[in-house]
């Protein structure tokens, strides 16, 4: 669960009819609906959220992301609207029967850079995730599987391939 701000606020269920399906508030959790799934991609075979992390599902600067994995493929959903439509991207983390995305957190906006992720880190500047000619792993934490040392030979991502 996750709120855009103090009314506004998402609940995340696994695919029903192959589709996510997506709760909403608008009154500050008194009230929930269930979104029309119009708006949402398919999913995937076997793919689901990892509920149990918390953080499978969060927001930013009014939009929302959810992470996947399960299929064939670990995913990352976005909405600016509410969650009435939603986009998704390939991720790079390996994906299977239980892996793929578990948690999602952002620390400073995030922005589509050239077909990938670019995730804004306070230390670092912007790190790019998924562009072609950039470590795929590139800027995601340590302990996720990650690269903090830009993709470069040595880092945890390098030593996952």
């Amino acid at each position: 669960m996750t709120f855009l701000d103090q009314r506004h606020g998402l609940a995340l269920s696994d695919p029903v009819g192959g589709k996510f399906r997506i709760l909403a508030t608008d009154d500050g959790g008194r009230h929930w609906q269930v979104r029309p799934t119009a708006g949402m991609p398919a999913a995937l075979d076997g793919e689901f959220a990892f509920a149990a992390s918390g953080t499978c599902l969060v927001s930013t600067q009014g939009r929302a992301y959810f992470a996947t994995g399960g299929g064939s493929a670990a995913r990352i959903f976005s909405s600016r609207d509410g969650g009435r439509n939603w986009s998704v991207v390939d991720s790079p983390i390996p994906s299977g029967a239980s892996a793929g995305i578990y948690s999602l957190a952002f620390r400073r906006p995030v922005a589509r850079d050239r077909g990938g992720w670019r995730l804004h880190d306070a230390d670092r500047g912007a790190v790019r995730v998924g562009v072609p000619g950039r470590s795929p792993m590139d800027g995601f934490p340590d302990g996720a599987g990650a690269s903090t040392g830009r993709g470069r030979r040595g880092s945890v991502a390098d030593r996952w391939r």
